[in-house]
């Protein structure tokens, strides 16, 4: 699995190595962003609209969510510290109740 170049530079100016966690597809048009910093956004012109189709997130936690867009579904895929396990695993239950339909 590539990380994103983002992602890529972040750890190469920090030092650090980010694990991460693929949620898969969840079948929805948004995800609840209201408590999440945007970092990048990748986007195209479809139909005089402008659609995201990457974006890279940044939670309170450190955590960092590249979410990818492809045919009614988002692929979001979770970069964290190896040693967050725990908190990861909370962030995730919410994260999913949080954006199910």
């Amino acid at each position: 699995m590539d990380k994103p170049e983002y992602i890529k530079k972040f750890e190469e100016k920090s030092g650090e190595f980010l694990s991460v966690l693929r949620l898969g597809g969840i079948k929805c048009d948004s995800i609840n962003e209201t408590n999440y910093f945007l970092m990048y956004i990748g986007s195209q012109l479809t139909d005089d609209k402008i659609n995201w189709i990457e974006k890279i997130l940044k939670t309170k936690h450190g955590f960092y969510l590249y979410l990818t867009r492809y045919e009614g579904s988002i692929s979001v895929d979770i970069y964290h510290n190896p040693e967050q396990l725990n908190e990861l695993s909370l962030f995730v239950k919410q994260f999913i109740k949080q954006n199910k339909k």
